[in-house]
């Protein structure tokens, strides 16, 4: 078969373009992160802002990552996600050889293992993680949460998360934790608070979290929590007792954290003298397991105004949509409130902190 000299230029640019893609891979990997910014650095001003350098730049957002220089990562991201955007021009995403790859590394991936007994357990879960990792840090982070049963449920492969489940679950992970550690700088998969919550142990430190990657979904908000508590109650004291509001109220939040802000609750009454009581609410509405505070209804509050004591109740933010006073039944803030009869405030913590330092 023969090659017409101008197919032929062509290849020959395309071949030497892409290496610059793997030559600043291999000095990555090699621990020479310095070394692959110059040549990148080199390229472009020989190139111009290439497809390939956009990718190959995207490498060196990850390598950043990969040595903790956020900083970098950042900065690379965003070199990286402009030279994409700039050499698209209107072109769709697959037309442009590189650019896929460069527009990855402005993406942070972070992944999730709904973890269901006898399905995707035990040696299933250790290949998973395995295979997760070994993405990294293409993949930041995994989260590993129980399922969750509602009343709902009609599968019979589906089975309840038990404590005892949960302890060995979370047994098998201290090792496979230890390794990724010193593999990759950082634990990667994460369990659930739940998971700690349910068979009874104790919620990590805070390094174990590094910068908290998925604590939306339950990761570490236990131990945030903690942290954060013990700053406010630090604040309020400061305040002094004569400017803590003391009117007696309650607390409603879900069965599984309950246990929880009880604890920090009844410490904040003996030093601050405040009057708050926390409830925890059954989930009617969703049923079987379901147990979070961010599912909770209006109407589960509603069933439980028979437990609240004093002036008002305070119910965490989250079980309100984001943008509006609405729970996930259709219930609005303002029907509980006339229902219970009780004026309802919806708070995250530093709201908390303000409702308390009213006289």
């Amino acid at each position: 078969m023969k090659i017409r000299p101008q197919a032929l230029l062509v290849l020959c640019a395309w071949t030497l373009s892409a290496g610059i893609v793997d030559d600043v891979r291999v000095a990555i990997a090699n621990n020479d992160l310095a070394g692959a910014g110059r040549l990148a650095q080199v390229f472009q001003q020989k190139n111009g802002s290439t497809p390939e350098l956009a990718a190959a730049v995207s490498y060196l957002a990850r390598g950043s990552l990969a040595s903790k220089n956020l900083d970098g990562a950042d900065r690379y991201a965003t070199q990286a996600r402009e030279m994409a955007l700039k050499n698209l021009r209107g072109r769709k995403l697959d037309q442009v050889a590189f650019l896929p790859i460069a527009l990855g590394a402005s993406i942070e991936v972070h992944a999730q293992v709904v973890l269901c007994p006898k399905i995707n357990d035990g040696d299933v879960l250790l290949k998973t993680i395995e295979d997760l990792s070994a993405e990294y840090p293409r993949i930041t982070s995994v989260a590993i949460v129980p399922l969750g049963l509602t009343r709902y449920n009609t599968d019979p492969r589906l089975t309840a998360v038990t404590p005892e489940f949960c302890s060995k679950v979370i047994d098998q992970l201290k090792p496979v934790q230890k390794k990724l550690q010193e593999r990759l700088g950082t634990n990667f998969a994460l369990l659930g608070d739940e998971i700690y919550i349910k068979a009874g142990r104790s919620i990590p430190s805070r390094t174990h979290y590094g910068s908290y990657p998925q604590i939306e979904d339950g990761i570490g908000m236990v131990r945030a929590f903690h942290e954060e508590f013990a700053k406010l109650e630090k604040r309020l004291a400061r305040k002094g007792l004569t400017r803590v509001n003391k009117r007696p109220g309650t607390i409603f939040t879900g069965t599984l954290f309950a246990p929880v802000l009880a604890k920090a609750v009844e410490k904040l009454n003996s030093k601050l003298r405040t009057e708050l009581s926390v409830v925890p609410v059954n989930n009617n509405y969703f049923g079987g397991d379901v147990s979070v505070a961010g599912l909770v209804t209006g109407s589960d509050l509603i069933a439980s105004r028979n437990q609240i004591k004093g002036e008002f109740v305070l119910i965490p933010r989250q079980m309100l949509k984001s943008d509006e006073a609405i729970m996930l039944d259709g219930t609005t803030q303002k029907q509980v409130e006339t229902a219970i009869g009780v004026p309802v405030h919806a708070v995250n913590l530093s709201e908390l902190e303000c409702f308390l330092s009213r006289n």
